[in-house]
């Protein structure tokens, strides 16, 4: 993932400036559209951090996304070929919607009562702001299985098969499950988004050495865009969750 990083800096020639003294510490891990970023309530530790706590940090992106081997090779490739007109049709594949706006979903067998409680909350808070619908199934050949892994991540869309959603220790809040859900959902972070620039400007001086290559805008490689999710507006989806909850 740091080649990745590398080459995202590298192409939209982002590059750090210093930290002035008086400048707050930054997370460097991304955020939905809407959301706000704060520290987990009950360990005081971002998804990033907790992701670094647990050894699994070098194999995201961007903080928290699990990308597939075919996702990784043709965002690589996307970006050290400066001709993408067949890329961006080959890219388009590697994220299909989830079919009929119904995401399906199931739960490994380590993870608690709480962890499951927190995860059909969450789910129903997007679900009635959406035209989205959950179902819990064992049986789907395309769902989420949500585990109990060492961090929390998500794979980026519907891959096909079971993907794994992992909520470890320190990802019981309803905030971080909506975040990891969105992922699934074929969401990126806000700070990648292809319109990013319309609404804000991105200030390197606040990011730490090296993540430069986060805010790259993944939709400037391809005809990638956030999943259509009909009747919704990804941009407001979480403001009004409780500030303390949102991750």
């Amino acid at each position: 993932m740091n080649h990745l990083k590398e080459l995202f800096a590298k192409r939209y020639n982002l590059t750090s400036v210093g930290k002035p003294e008086n400048k707050e510490k930054s997370t460097s891990d991304g955020v939905l559209a809407g959301e706000e970023v704060v520290a987990n309530e009950n360990t005081d530790l971002s998804v990033e951090e907790i992701n670094q706590r647990e050894g699994v940090a070098d194999y995201l992106f961007d903080g928290d996304i699990d990308l597939t081997e075919e996702q990784l090779e043709m965002i690589e490739a996307s970006l050290s070929d400066s001709n993408h007109t067949r890329r961006k049709r080959q890219m388009d594949t590697l994220l299909p919607r989830w079919e009929n706006n119904q995401l399906f979903y199931s739960f490994g067998p380590a993870m608690t009562t709480r962890f499951r409680t927190i995860v059909k909350q969450a789910l129903a808070y997007i679900a009635g702001r959406t035209c989205l619908t959950f179902t819990e199934s064992n049986t789907a050949p395309n769902r989420v299985n949500v585990i109990s892994g060492s961090g929390c991540y998500s794979k980026i869309g519907m891959v096909g098969g079971v993907q794994d959603l992992s909520l470890g220790n320190g990802c019981d809040q309803m905030g971080i499950v909506s975040h990891e859900f969105m992922h699934a959902l074929g969401s990126w972070h806000m700070q990648m988004r292809s319109d990013r620039d319309d609404h804000l400007i991105v200030d390197l001086t606040y990011v730490k050495a090296g993540y430069e290559g986060n805010f790259g805008k993944i939709c400037k490689l391809s005809s990638w865009q956030d999943s259509d999710i009909n009747c919704s507006d990804n941009e407001s989806l979480f403001s009004d969750l409780p500030l303390k909850d949102i991750q």
